[in-house]
Formats: C-alpha cells, structure tokens, sequence
C-alpha cells in the first residue's frame, strides 16, 4: 500500500508554527504587529499572506525562515531542529512567561494593597504613597 504524504500549504505552516509557538491567534496577531482577524483569515485559508505578514513572522519567530515558511523546507537535512535552537526557544518561552507571571503578581498586590485601604486597615501615609507610585508606574 503506498502512503499518500499530504501537501502542507504556507497557511498549515503558520497555523504550525503559532502552535509551537504556545500562541493564541491573538497573541500571535499581537506578537507580529497585525489585528488578529488578519491571522484569524490565513490559518481558516481564506487568505493567503501577504509579504509583509511573511517578513513580520520570520522576523519575529527565531526559528522560522524564509525556506520554511514559503517552501516547508527546513535547514537541516532530515528535518529536525538543532538542539541548541530549541533550547533556546524554550528559556525564551519562560523568560517570557516569568515576565509575565511577576507583572501579574505586581497587579495582584496593587489590588490588595487597594481594597485593605479601602477597608481603612492601612491608614499610614507610606502605605497610601506606596500604592499610589505603584499604580502610576506599573
């Protein structure tokens, strides 16, 4: 029986490339500058990217090049990513999510910090001006 090797479209390469990636359509959109329902439109296969989309992912995606994202064809020979591309793919990915998990910590103690003044538990004067610098510059 032969196996029939299906042909993947530039648009399926995307689609492969924001899941990898951990992205949403919307953080994706986000990631490279274009609303979303622009994204939304080329992995549903309505459209096909434009140029610019393809420079703005291949510039925003370290592993993506052009050869891929166009042809399918990566770098290496049998397929495979180099170890150390992934490896750093993924300290990128949780540098990116600590980023993200201590902003939203500082938010957390923003509101906290609000509703126990609101409550009159903190009524000093460093604490109001604390809070007040924190909400400003975050």
């Amino acid at each position: 029986m032969e196996k029939k090797e299906t042909i993947q479209t530039i648009n399926d390469r995307i689609q492969d490339i924001i899941e990898k990636e951990g992205h949403t359509i919307a953080t994706f959109a986000k990631k490279i500058g274009v609303p979303w329902t622009t994204v939304k439109n080329i992995t549903s296969g309505r459209n096909a990217p434009s140029y610019d989309i393809m420079v703005r992912i291949i510039n925003a995606v370290d592993w993506v090049d052009a050869n891929y994202l166009v042809m399918g064809k990566s770098e290496s020979k049998d397929g495979s990513r180099d170890l150390s591309a992934l490896v750093q793919l993924q300290q990128k990915t949780i540098d990116s999510q600590q980023t993200t998990i201590d902003r939203l910590t500082k938010k957390c103690w923003i509101i906290e910090s609000f509703k126990a003044i609101l409550r009159g538990s903190h009524r000093t004067k460093s604490t109001k001006y604390s809070l007040i610098f924190a909400i400003h510059f975050t």
